[in-house]
């Protein structure tokens, strides 16, 4: 980027510093609430268990014999941000820490509006995999059941599916194109896919 001036290359730097210190302070003022968003691991029946009572926090559902995990984080406007994990083999975990990993989870307090990341499920199936791609078997993508779980949070926002924004890299990326190009209206980041 060209800069006119030395004097307007200067106060865009000053800018830049500032908004990037905002957005690093609102970060860290969420990421010291992480022991109450982790604990407790609420199990949800159904889907529709979701749709009417979703709290924030972790949460499991099982869904057509899949185990999914999730964290929901409610914050006020009016997109739905879903995240998508991405390869992470537990053994490069930070400390050897057990999946789900929730990656970009402190992203929630720089957007404006709930952030829903979920874990792709078939890290549990298949624990030794390094990338799951939400992939499923070879007769069953289970791209399809992350989207029943996203319109169910959907439906209990009172949201449409065209005010759901993916954003994701890697393998994640690739299931967000994928979930994105099924569910009509919904847009994608999509950072480096697979």
């Amino acid at each position: 980027m060209r800069y006119e001036t030395y004097e307007t290359a200067h106060r865009f730097a000053q800018e830049y510093q500032t908004l990037y210190d905002e957005a690093l302070a609102k970060r860290q003022e969420i990421a010291s609430r992480a022991d109450g968003i982790f604990e407790p691991v609420r199990k949800y029946e159904s889907l529709k268990d979701v749709e009417e009572h979703l709290e924030e926090g972790h949460f499991e559902i099982e869904i057509s014999g899949w185990q999914f995990s999730a964290l929901f984080q409610n914050r006020p406007g009016k997109k739905l941000y879903v995240m998508l994990s991405d390869g992470t083999p537990r053994d490069r975990t930070p400390e050897g820490i057990p999946l789900p990993l929730y990656k970009r989870w402190t992203y929630a307090a720089l957007l404006d509006g709930p952030l829903l990341n979920i874990e792709d499920p078939m890290y549990r199936r298949y624990p030794d995999i390094v990338g799951g791609y939400f992939y499923g078997t070879g007769d069953h993508c289970i791209v399809d059941e992350t989207l029943d779980l996203i319109r169910s949070v959907c439906r209990h926002l009172s949201f449409s599916t065209q005010d759901v924004v993916f954003y994701a890299s890697s393998s994640g990326a690739y299931a967000s194109i994928l979930a994105a190009s099924r569910l009509p209206g919904s847009l994608v980041v999509a950072i480096m896919p697979r």
